[in-house]
Order: C-alpha cells, then structure tokens, then sequence
C-alpha cells in the first residue's frame, strides 16, 4: 500500500512581539499534536535620534552646547547619561527617520557640521508556529485568548 500523502501544514506567525513573552507563547501549543515552533530575534528602530558624536567630557560639551547657541540652535542638550553617546550632544528625538532628516538639514543651515542620526532601536521576536491544519484554528482560538492584543498571520510552512 502506498503511503498516505502528508497533509500540507499551516502556519502562524506572530511579529513585533516583547520578548518578555516568548516563553508564555511557546507554551500555549501544549497538547496540540504536531506544532513546530521557530522563533526569530531582530532590532527595531522605535526612533531616531539626531546627535552630535561625544565631545570628550563635559567641559568640551559645554562649550559645544554654547557654540550652538550662538548659531541659533537652542533646544540642543548635553548627553550625561553613562553610554556611546555620553558626552554628546542630543539635536532632537524623532518618531520618523525623515523628520530627524529634516532636523539635520535644517542644522546644516545653521552651520553645525558633524551632527548624525543613530536610531534608538528595541529588541523584538518573531514566532512562526507550523501546524496541522486540524489544530490550526485551535491554535489560533489559544492565541487569541490569552494574548487579543496579539494578530496572528498566515505564513508558508
């Protein structure tokens, strides 16, 4: 006799997800026969921050910070936190990239040279759950209750 042909799996997949709950997710198939789970890590830029690179200590930070006053850009500040950045100075923080674009055109008007654009980034996971299509919806229905915020999306096993 020959073998049965294997049904096609279906496939979930959960993005931009805290990885503060991966281990709640990858429990919720337990039980279900057949769930595969692959999980995939990434950074997510959540904004963009428009600097000028550390100025080696405060003094020098000070003095940038009032060089910059002088040209006209006033809502500049020194970066005092412990960090890449401390020392540095901080031009704006901007929801888009092409706003902090805008900024730094804008500075290069006034004459600040040197100024950049450094994301501030997250971390974020990606759950891919493959399946029979018997359990899918299960799956699915499991998802939903424990986590409605979470929109499952179909993927290719």
């Amino acid at each position: 006799a020959a073998a049965a042909p294997r049904a096609p799996l279906s496939c979930l997949r959960l993005s931009d997800l805290d990885p503060k709950i991966l281990p709640a997710l990858k429990e919720l198939p337990q039980g279900l026969p057949g769930v595969q789970v692959q999980e995939r890590k990434s950074e997510k830029p959540t904004s963009w921050r428009v600097v000028l690179p550390p100025q080696g200590g405060a003094a020098a930070a000070n003095r940038r910070l009032e060089s910059l006053q002088q040209a006209g850009v006033d809502d500049a500040f020194v970066i005092r936190d412990p960090g890449p950045l401390q020392w540095g100075i901080s031009l704006g923080l901007f929801r888009s990239q092409e706003s902090a674009e805008k900024r730094l055109t804008e500075l290069r008007g006034k004459n600040v040279k040197g100024a950049q654009i450094v994301p501030r980034t997250t971390s974020v996971a990606e759950l891919t759950y493959s399946c029979p299509p018997s359990v899918a919806a299960d799956l699915r229905r499991r998802i939903q209750a424990r986590f409605p915020q979470l929109s499952t999306d179909a993927c290719r096993p």
